[in-house]
């Protein structure tokens, strides 16, 4: 049996006032990776889950944070991984020759 892994990006945009209070607080947030940040506001992040009811519950959350004006989604990939497996973003093996 395969489970689904969800790895999605999105453009928040914030008031700039706000930026770094949110800023903190979506580096509390379980599977978001922030990316980028500008002075005027503007979030790369990236958001890892398992299912869509995650996604939807993790941008509604971010949506109602203080400051945030925008939460738009940009890329949404579905990956397939065996039930035994586990996705792991904290290692990286290198092979050499």
């Amino acid at each position: 049996m395969n489970s689904e892994f969800h790895i999605s990006s999105f453009i928040v945009q914030a008031k700039p006032e706000h930026l770094e209070a949110l800023l903190e607080t979506l580096k509390t947030l379980t599977g978001v990776e922030i990316h980028q940040t500008s002075p005027e506001g503007k979030i790369v992040l990236t958001l890892e889950c398992n299912n869509t009811g995650e996604i939807s519950d993790i941008t509604t959350a971010i949506g109602q944070m203080k400051g945030v004006l925008s939460c738009n989604m940009v890329f949404h990939q579905i990956e397939q991984e065996p039930a035994n497996e586990h996705h792991n973003t904290n290692s990286l093996t290198l092979e050499r020759g």
